[in-house]
């Protein structure tokens, strides 16, 4: 099912932690390098410790090895806290670490009404113009 932007439910009631991370946080976001050296606080795992402080070095080998393992692997938060089993940091410091999903008010695509029996399109056009070249 397509992600929902805006969460059903009002503030003021109790959520499940299903519906936090369904309506509110982005779980699947890559997340930034500070995050690992946050975790590493938190890990009882030595080898885990290193090598979170590893991805969070500045150093330009620390840099690419950040990349591979996130941005090009497209790990999220989600498997980064199952990656790193030993870093349990409070539920609360992590919820204050995600992102959290903004609705986009300019799509039609982001409407948090889902019928399970229809198909919804979402169609842009697109024009563009090309520059012609002389080739002489």
């Amino acid at each position: 099912p397509p992600r929902t932007h805006t969460p059903p439910i009002p503030y003021a009631t109790d959520v499940t932690l299903y519906e936090l991370f369904r309506f509110f946080f982005d779980i699947s976001a890559i997340p930034p390098r500070y995050f690992f050296m946050y975790l590493s606080f938190f890990s009882t795992d030595e080898l885990h410790k290193k090598k979170l402080q590893e991805f969070a070095a500045r150093t330009l080998e620390a840099k690419d090895e950040y990349y591979q393992y996130c941005k090009g692997e497209k790990r999220g938060f989600a498997e980064v806290l199952w990656d790193f089993t030993s870093a349990r940091p409070p539920l609360s410091h992590i919820m204050s670490m995600l992102p959290v999903f903004k609705s986009r008010k300019y799509s039609v695509a982001s409407c948090c009404e889902w019928q399970e029996a229809s198909f919804w399109w979402a169609i842009s056009p697109l024009t563009y113009t090309q520059r012609q070249t002389n080739t002489h």
